[in-house]
């Protein structure tokens, strides 16, 4: 296990603020990391990775809603 912090997650694009960060946990499923000192937080890269593939994107989401709405019509 390789553990990566805050930097980290900026230098991958994940995030760009703190602010950022706490809305991708509290909302998108993003993983909390956890504490190794009492100021700081460091997160396991693969599941960080993972959470990367496996988040929707707008593109995605525009197709799923695309394919309810041609459902839905009669």
């Amino acid at each position: 296990m390789k553990l990566i912090r805050y930097h980290d997650l900026v230098a991958k694009g994940v995030v760009n603020s703190r602010m950022t960060l706490k809305r991708l946990i509290d909302d998108q499923g993003f993983p909390p990391g956890v504490l190794i000192t009492p100021n700081a937080r460091a997160w396991d890269e693969s599941e960080v990775d993972n959470w990367i593939a496996n988040r929707p994107t707008a593109r995605k989401a525009a197709a799923a809603r695309n394919a309810l709405g041609a459902r839905e019509k009669p």
